[in-house]
């Protein structure tokens, strides 16, 4: 058995997907299906892609149903769920807020007060319409949805599935740092998860065993300081403001759409007040790192403690 992995530009991130197989050829067949898989459901849920199922929804007038497939609805009504789960931490709605901040400008500036209040009335999870299978209707006009924090671990799900059918003994699906694995290396030994320090991504603090859950994503936004204060690119629903004492968060979960989802809802709720939500959920931990670099850990969350380096 050999360990064979790629590094693909997909969903507007770098995926790196690896694979145990017999031979390279095998190896790359599967790599190809993962690869396709992702690129399925970045057509669909995408709200840059004109033609996806996001992009109607997104350019459909308010008490407009659209029509969308029963596994966007699936998606969506989850997203829901999740919402209701973390009080309306974690909010797919927050496509107008985040076109406010130009975080990609070297001087940043942060919008007007005015304009942050404008964008927060065409925000909030609960002017979504759901009620009709196959169909969602937006009840407030300028409502954009985004994705992009559940979209990756969905589809990361979806890819370790296919493998699994497919008789992959063991695999990983990274997009930029949040991971999902499953089975053996070619060892049999289990894959192990590196937390790495925020500031200095190549010094390791812990390791987190594959065991403690096949989803895992820790959410290390970009952040900015204006003029002095630390800001995270995490935007809060209700406030329209980027997120402040926290430089990442990881989180173990069942899954990695759910893991993906809580990661971005955790940062909005700080330590806390994500900490007690964690600590009521089953089968899901988290790891916090704060602004002075102080780690927090829901409780019974197995790790392996990295030496320091003399």
């Amino acid at each position: 058995m050999i360990e064979y992995q790629e590094q693909h530009k997909l969903m507007g991130c770098q995926f790196t997907l690896g694979v145990v197989a017999p031979d390279h050829q095998q190896a790359k067949s599967w790599i190809a299906l993962g690869v396709q898989e992702i690129q399925r459901i970045e057509a669909l849920l995408s709200e840059f892609q004109e033609g996806s199922e996001i992009s109607k929804i997104n350019q459909a007038s308010p008490g407009t149903p659209v029509a969308i497939s029963e596994e966007t609805y699936g998606l969506l009504r989850r997203s829901e769920g999740l919402s209701r789960l973390t009080k309306g931490d974690f909010d797919i709605s927050v496509g107008p807020l985040k076109g406010l901040y130009q975080f990609k400008n070297k001087d940043f500036c942060p919008p007007s007060d005015s304009d942050r209040l404008k964008a927060l009335k065409a925000v909030g999870w609960n002017k979504l319409n759901l009620s009709r299978p196959g169909q969602i209707t937006k009840n407030q006009k300028n409502m954009r949805l985004s994705l992009a924090s559940i979209g990756k671990g969905y589809a990361a799900d979806k890819v370790k599935h296919l493998w699994q059918e497919r008789g992959v003994p063991g695999g990983f699906i990274n997009s930029s740092g949040d991971l999902s694995a499953f089975g053996t290396r070619p060892s049999k030994e289990p894959w192990k998860i590196g937390i790495s320090h925020p500031d200095q991504p190549e010094q390791l603090l812990l390791h987190l065993p594959e065991q403690s859950g096949p989803g895992y994503f820790r959410r290390l936004p970009p952040a900015f300081y204006a003029p002095s204060k630390r800001y995270s690119h995490t935007l809060n629903p209700k406030t329209g403001k980027p997120t402040t004492g926290l430089k990442s968060v990881s989180v173990i979960a069942p899954s990695a759409e759910l893991a993906d989802a809580l990661a971005t809802a955790l940062f909005v709720k700080g330590v806390k007040n994500g900490l007690a939500l964690v600590n009521q959920l089953p089968q899901t931990h988290a790891l916090f790192i704060d602004d002075n670099n102080n780690l927090h850990f829901s409780k019974h969350l197995h790790y392996e403690a990295i030496e320091a380096v003399a």
